[in-house]
């Protein structure tokens, strides 16, 4: 979903290069960052988990399976 804000950020800066200065491409610039900050958030979360799996694993200690 960011790729196409992305993508149609792209072209509205290329189409008015000057006005985009003021304020032409204000709503889609919003918008990608909004996304980008979801899926920033998103991203932390499962970092969040897996740094809590992981130190669960090494407060068990090592597996043994023979």
């Amino acid at each position: 979903m960011t790729q196409l804000f992305y993508c149609v950020a792209g072209v509205c800066h290329k189409e008015h290069n000057i006005l985009k200065f003021f304020g032409t491409c204000n709503d889609v610039d919003r918008a990608m960052r909004q996304c980008l900050k979801k899926e920033a958030l998103a991203k932390r979360e499962r970092s969040k988990q897996h740094a809590q799996e992981m130190k669960k694993r090494l407060k068990e200690g090592p597996r043994e399976d023979f």
